[in-house]
């Protein structure tokens, strides 16, 4: 899948029962954070995590702090990147 084609479908709601494992976290976050910036992709994955994860009856999994770090984390690495 394209990563145009990952975010369209990652934002209109991922397929149940689809696997969205650690490179998928990893692969949005990426795509989110270099369109939209940090700050701005903390609040779109998040949203879209948190969805997620009701959806599938996981809620108490999505920690929103963690969920922050990470984006920060990954936009850090991107800037160290280039």
């Amino acid at each position: 899948m394209t990563d145009q084609e990952f975010l369209r479908v990652f934002l209109r709601g991922w397929p149940p029962g689809d696997r969205f494992g650690h490179y998928e976290h990893l692969r949005i976050a990426w795509l989110v954070i270099e369109r939209h910036g940090p700050e701005m992709a903390a609040e779109i994955v998040g949203d879209r995590l948190r969805q997620m994860a009701i959806a599938q009856g996981t809620a108490p999994l999505y920690n929103e702090t963690l969920t922050r770090f990470w984006i920060r984390f990954i936009a850090h690495v991107r800037d160290a990147m280039v």
